[in-house]
């Protein structure tokens, strides 16, 4: 062999501070100590390439002024390319992400992270819109994933199919669950024909042997572009990760809840009710002979009673209806001089309403007029109380303000279903 060609290209003096065994395992240089017994006879390959002769490496301890230096490197005559670091830096990537995730079996956790869409199905359609800030427009969220609950082997070069993964996970005892691939980058990138081949990949740039420690977090690719979770600056500073063949939607929970009014017509009367909806169902849960539909967020009622605005609202859209909550004679026992006039009193003051609780058990309640009872209470109907009352009088200035403070509400928040109105019904 030509020494000129020898030493241009043979590497041997090229320092590893690591090899691995003929099982794949590493071996670090620092906890090695020339002619230990424990060593005696084990032979050392470069990252990667356990058990090839051709890539035996010879262990080295050498004394130097500084002290003892441990290191591994080819044996002489040894001929490598000239992609040698990158290789070195590929292999050494591999092994150490399967390391982590062998270990891995212990805690039973092996996180990675990847971007995902969280939205609204109905955001586009939904009646309320443009009434209400909804939180159901698209959101990129990171969803963590535990590979440990998925997979339980992780293969070095295995090939699925006609396809060979840098680390081929696979389910051993569920056949139904995709292998996936994980694919170390240093300086190719995966190939556009195994992206498409319907496998989940996780591709992770190696720029140094650190890299392989980091967290498997996305951090690039169309979603993270779109939504600049990362700034150019850091781009730079952070290997990129690739999540390709995932499932990118999320169910949707979050939605809104609302105060719910309801005016329905039962034969020749006017019947109200309220409930707690959520807002993709505020205009699906309609019952028959609906009159008027009223919603109102629930973190915007608050001191509020949606029943009294119910029947404000009502009455300001021309529906003939009575009830307590919009009479100048209710809860008026403070004001009972209004324009130089006496207002009369309510005919709840001071009577008695008796009832069965729950249990059946006969109970009563004195003067429910004061004790400001909810718009119904155990078959208490203040709509009914209203229909019969001689003293009934609407309080208009009541309806006003009640109109003009939901006017003011912050994002016009309150929806109401004119379309649903029936005029015929209400006559």
């Amino acid at each position: 062999m030509n020494k000129k060609q020898f030493s241009k290209r043979n590497p041997h003096g090229v320092k590893y501070p690591e090899a691995v065994t003929v099982d794949g395992k590493f071996v670090y240089a620092v906890d090695i100590e020339k002619g230990s017994e424990i060593w005696e006879g084990v032979k050392f390959y470069f990252p990667g390439c356990e058990a090839d002769d051709d890539e035996e490496m010879v262990f080295v301890q050498r004394h130097n002024k500084n002290g003892v230096t441990h290191f591994f490197r080819h044996k002489p005559g040894y001929l490598g390319g000239s992609n040698e670091k990158d290789r070195y830096l590929h292999n050494y990537a591999e092994l150490k992400i399967k390391q982590r995730f062998d270990e891995s079996l212990q805690s039973g956790e092996f996180l990675v992270q990847y971007y995902a869409i969280k939205k609204c199905p109905q955001s586009s359609t939904c009646k309320l819109r443009t009434n209400l800030e909804c939180k159901g427009k698209a959101v990129a969220i990171l969803m963590p994933m535990n590979l440990r609950k998925l997979y339980d082997t992780c293969s070095v070069e295995k090939s699925n199919d006609k396809y060979i993964a840098d680390l081929l996970l696979t389910n051993s005892k569920d056949q139904s669950i995709k292998p996936m691939f994980l694919e170390v980058f240093v300086t190719h990138k995966c190939t556009e024909e195994k992206i498409n081949s319907g496998y989940p990949i996780i591709e992770i740039k190696i720029n140094r042997k650190e890299d392989a420690d980091n967290p498997i977090i996305e951090n690039s690719g169309d979603i993270v572009d779109e939504y600049m979770f990362l700034q150019p600056e850091n781009q730079e500073a952070q290997p990129l990760i690739k999540f390709y063949g995932f499932d990118r939607e999320v169910s949707y929970s979050d939605y809104t809840q609302y105060g719910n009014f309801l005016l329905t017509k039962n034969v020749k009367e006017l019947v109200a009710d309220c409930r707690v909806i959520t807002c993709d169902v505020v205009d699906k849960l309609v019952p028959e002979n609906l009159v008027l539909s009223l919603s109102v967020p629930l973190n915007e009622l608050k001191e509020m009673d949606l029943y009294e605005i119910g029947m404000a609202i009502a009455h300001n859209m021309g529906i003939n209806v009575k009830d307590c909550s919009i009479c100048s004679s209710y809860k008026q026992q403070f004001r009972r001089v209004s324009f130089g006039r006496f207002v009369h009193p309510c005919r709840l003051e001071n009577c008695t309403y008796q009832y069965k609780d729950a249990k059946g058990n006969d109970k009563i309640i004195n003067n429910p007029y004061i004790y400001q009872i909810p718009y119904r209470c155990n078959g208490f109907d203040k709509a009914q109380m209203a229909a019969g009352c001689s003293k009934y009088s609407i309080d208009r200035k009541r309806i006003s303000d009640i109109v003009d403070l939901l006017e003011k509400m912050k994002n016009k928040s309150l929806w109401v279903d004119k379309s649903l109105l029936l005029h015929e019904s209400v006559e």
